[in-house]
């Protein structure tokens, strides 16, 4: 990276008001004051103003609307059904996109009630900048790193810490993320969602028209304990047929290869997409 370029990603001079300035979405259950308070001082710290949503008990949902929220194609792609945890998560995340929509924002963000940030509040001041900067090229960028062991692919500087980065091959947990407006749509329109769970569907780049990507190093991590909105243990599907586990193998090796295949063309396209952008900026 060339030093006439990297100053259009580095500022001095971020108002710190700018974190307050972006909706911050919360996750958590109405009757959970203890989590509720415990986030609203962690994002507080860092100048974000959480705006919370009330996360979705999937155990009470009716046995028929859970019929009608979850594919019957899961069973051909996924090793068990959807988990009452898991099906709330999902629906709690539409929720969270749906606000942002609502909201009219171009772009928010979304934590569930487990995040602990890893920064400064400036340093978030700073990276909200930067994103907002370039918010027209980007649809979700992950703010926490759960496969760490993964390689990582820089594609262009953020902050004079910080890189968006791809993942090889993609990651998964949604604990905390930065998500446009048009990726909220594409993402609440989107056929699977009704089919993965919802960190795997994100995720999973190969599925849909989102680019995802990670802030390296990453600026939150979960925070150690167990959610309250997460996943609980998973089973397997009864009276599983011989034809359905073949057919599940063969989704699986077929989603394998497709996503090896995909991955340079990705690649290059995101990163061409990020730099033409930082071009633009330092050009102006």
């Amino acid at each position: 990276m060339t030093s006439d370029v990297t100053p259009a990603f580095i500022s001095t001079s971020i108002p710190a008001s700018i974190s307050a300035s972006i909706p911050a979405f919360t996750i958590a259950f109405a009757e959970a004051d203890e989590r509720r308070q415990l986030m609203a001082e962690r994002l507080g710290a860092l100048g974000l103003r959480p705006h919370f949503i009330d996360a979705v008990r999937g155990a009470e949902i009716e046995a028929n609307e859970k019929a009608r929220l979850v594919s019957p194609r899961r069973r051909y792609h996924a090793a068990g059904p959807f988990q009452d945890n898991a099906l709330g998560c999902a629906l709690s995340h539409h929720k969270a996109w749906q606000a942002l929509i609502d909201s009219g924002a171009d772009y928010g963000l979304v934590f569930e009630d487990d995040a602990l940030g890893l920064i400064e509040k400036a340093e978030m001041a700073e990276i909200l900048a930067r994103l907002i900067e370039k918010a027209d090229r980007l649809d979700f960028v992950f703010l926490a790193t759960r496969r760490q062991n993964r390689p990582r692919h820089k594609l262009a500087p953020l902050t004079s810490k910080t890189h968006l980065s791809l993942l090889e091959y993609h990651d998964f947990g949604s604990e905390a993320y930065f998500l446009t407006r048009k990726a909220a749509m594409k993402m609440l329109a989107h056929p699977e969602k009704q089919m993965f769970e919802i960190d795997c569907l994100m995720h999973h780049w190969w599925r849909h028209d989102c680019a995802i990507l990670h802030l390296d190093p990453p600026a939150f991590e979960e925070d150690g304990r167990t959610t309250t909105i997460g996943y609980s243990q998973k089973h397997s599907w009864p009276d599983d047929q011989i034809i359905t586990k073949l057919v599940r193998r063969w989704n699986r090796a077929r989603d394998s290869l497709a996503k090896r295949r995909q991955f340079p063309r990705y690649k290059a396209a995101l990163k061409a997409k990020l730099m033409a952008k930082l071009m633009d900026d330092a050009g102006r």
